[in-house]
């Protein structure tokens, strides 16, 4: 398995840096355990303070910690520690090489021999006098030269002594005190070098800088463990997912056993209603089930997205007795087409009100709004439908129709503004129709009646000069909007009757048309 391979190789990094990280602090006890040596009883640094501060800055670094970079402390502090080591190494053989300089015999070029053959020099030019020697009790200028030159020169032989001695003194000697510090350290400058090479062999490896393999150590010990865990935890997640849709599985099976319910009261409500709007045809809301899969991405729709199954809205024109009947048989009879292909314009516009009519809310749920259904509990078929709509606009609807069509679209349209009993199945309706119209069926049963038309008068705007107006185009042209009441009402629906002719007749004929408008609303006729 690939996948396994892949934590395996995982796991053997993991390891080795974990082993690293391991020697590694081994190390740093090992270089710093004699830290306490280097400090005397008042906790004063015994040596140079550039040391103690410096190891403890490495005592103090952790292996994980970095700067905001990703800069590795340790390997920083370690870099820094590595040069101290080395320069101390090079002090103590500095101070070394000067107490040679000083007092080696056996360099030709040190202090003591250049003495000694100073000293030879002299002893010849005193033809053999030294400076012990009695002479015969005078002190003439010569005797007193040679006198001088010999206690000068042991002068400086004494003062050579006194500075190696002073080099080499076991108290506060700077050949001592560096001894002390490079033995304070606990690890040789080798060791360090070697600890240094391997970092960077790793570091090499990984392809990283040396700086960065702390927290490239951190990020695959952390996608170890995230891939251990999501191994632990894949058996669990195969059984929930194998839950989860189960319960899918069941939870379309009963949005199909819904949407078929509603379905079979859809087409039986919307199909005895198309008589009276004019439509000879039969409707019906076929359900398509299990056209896809419940693992199929498209399963997980929202609205009619949602399940494994669809909805066509078929219409059969010039029906026969037993359409109802026949529908589903396999023979084919009766089928029909998809309404988007065979109805007219005005056919949808009328179906999509007798739907909008039976089932408040389904032009919301075409819009997109959330329209909750229920089950009755005492009957299935009864679906409870929450609408909850403000408002509903039909833009012309009725365009296509008219006659005794337009009076049942007229009925339809005010059935949506009526609340309905809670015990036929439905939510208490009763939201507002905005229908913009021409058919004076129509308007004649509305609430109120707005005329809305443009003008051809110049009109002026806010902030104008006075006297001063903007030229009618069809872009300016000004649209008004007026509530018409009474006989304006009534001779308004006259000019959406016969508009210029029998104009008389038009405002009687409309008047007749307000009067079984409002007992259609109060419920007194079958308008």
């Amino acid at each position: 398995n690939p996948n396994d391979e892949a934590i395996e190789m995982l796991r053997h990094w993991v390891d080795e840096l974990d082993a690293f990280e391991a020697r590694m602090i081994k190390f740093r006890e090992s270089a710093i355990s004699p830290i306490g040596s280097s400090i005397d009883s008042q906790g004063t640094p015994i040596g140079s303070a550039q040391l103690f501060d410096t190891l403890k800055q490495f005592e103090a670094a952790s292996w994980f910690d970095c700067s905001d970079e990703g800069v590795s402390e340790y390997y920083t502090r370690l870099l820094d520690f590595r040069e101290l080591v080395k320069d101390m190494d090079d002090q103590l053989q500095a101070a070394y090489s000067a107490r040679d300089a000083l007092a080696a015999l056996s360099q030709p070029d040190s202090a003591v021999t250049a003495l000694e053959r100073a000293r030879s020099h002299l002893f010849d030019a005193t033809g053999g006098q030294g400076d012990n020697e009695e002479g015969n009790g005078s002190h003439d200028t010569y005797s007193a030269a040679v006198e001088d030159a010999h206690e000068r020169l042991n002068a400086v032989e004494d003062a050579l002594s006194n500075c190696v001695n002073s080099l080499e003194n076991t108290n506060t000697g700077l050949i001592p005190t560096l001894q002390r510090m490079v033995g304070s350290i606990g690890v040789s400058l080798e060791e360090i070098d070697s600890v240094i090479g391997d970092w960077s062999t790793l570091s090499r490896k990984h392809a990283i800088s040396p700086f960065s393999l702390p927290s490239c150590h951190r990020s695959l010990r952390a996608e170890l463990d995230g891939s251990i865990e999501a191994r632990t935890l894949l058996p669990q997640a195969k059984a929930k997912e194998k839950d989860a849709l189960i319960a899918f599985e069941l939870a379309c099976g009963d949005l199909t056993a819904a949407r078929q319910s509603l379905c079979n009261c859809l087409s039986t409500a919307v199909t005895g209603r198309l008589p009276s709007l004019g439509i000879r045809s039969h409707f019906e809301a076929r359900l398509n089930a299990s056209i896809q899969k419940c693992t199929d991405s498209a399963a997980y729709g929202e609205g009619s997205g949602l399940g494994t199954d669809s909805v066509d809205f078929i219409l059969r024109h010039q029906p026969s007795e037993n359409t109802v009947e026949n529908c589903s048989e396999d023979d084919g009879k009766g089928r029909g087409e998809k309404l988007e292909s065979i109805g007219s314009a005005g056919e949808k516009a009328r179906i999509i009100l007798a739907i909008e009519t039976e089932f408040p809310g389904s032009v919301g749920a075409l819009c997109g709004r959330d329209v909750s259904s229920v089950f009755q509990e005492d009957n299935p078929s009864e679906i409870g439908v929450t609408a909850g709509s403000v408002a509903v606009i039909y833009d012309e609807i009725d365009s296509h129709v008219g006659g005794r069509a337009a009076v049942a679209m007229a009925k339809l349209l005010l059935d949506q503004t009526r609340p309905q009993p809670q015990d036929e199945g439905f939510s208490s309706r009763g939201g507002q129709v905005v229908c913009i119209t021409h058919s004076p069926s129509v308007a004649a049963v509305a609430d109120r009646h707005v005329v809305i038309q443009k003008t051809n008068l110049p009109y002026s705007v806010e902030g104008q000069e006075e006297g001063s107006s903007i030229g009618v185009t069809a872009a300016t042209s000004p649209v008004l909007a007026a509530l018409v009441e009474g006989e304006s009402r009534e001779e308004e629906l006259g000019r959406m009757c016969g508009g210029d002719l029998a104009r008389e007749e038009s405002i009687q004929f409309a008047a007749a048309l307000l009067r079984e408008g409002r007992l259609q609303k109060n419920g007194h006729t079958n308008y």
